[in-house]
């Protein structure tokens, strides 16, 4: 069998490598590229949770990205990404 072989799908050492270093920040350039070609709200919430991106939002900071395409939701999580479950027990307390 001299035939051709396939060439079998090879992975990249990230992607095998489970000490290969965690994703850096997104950046702001990052997430309104996200939202022009229409990835979804959910996804790009996602991909700012898993690399723990922060972002510091003026007002001019929230209306560039809206021009941008990007969701009020996005914007929204990017301006309070912390979950609210403290709030309902500190609530509580009282």
């Amino acid at each position: 069998m001299d035939g051709p072989t396939e060439a079998q799908p090879t992975m990249q050492p990230s992607q095998t490598d489970p000490a290969a270093p965690q994703e850096q920040n997104l950046s702001l350039g990052e997430i309104k590229a996200l939202a022009k070609v229409e990835v979804a709200d959910d996804i790009i919430i996602c991909q700012i949770k898993n690399t723990r991106s922060t972002f510091s939002l003026t007002a001019q900071v929230i209306i560039d990205p809206k021009n941008a395409g990007v969701s009020e939701k996005v914007i929204a999580y990017m301006m309070n990404p912390k979950p609210k479950a403290a709030a309902g027990w500190i609530s509580r307390l009282f």
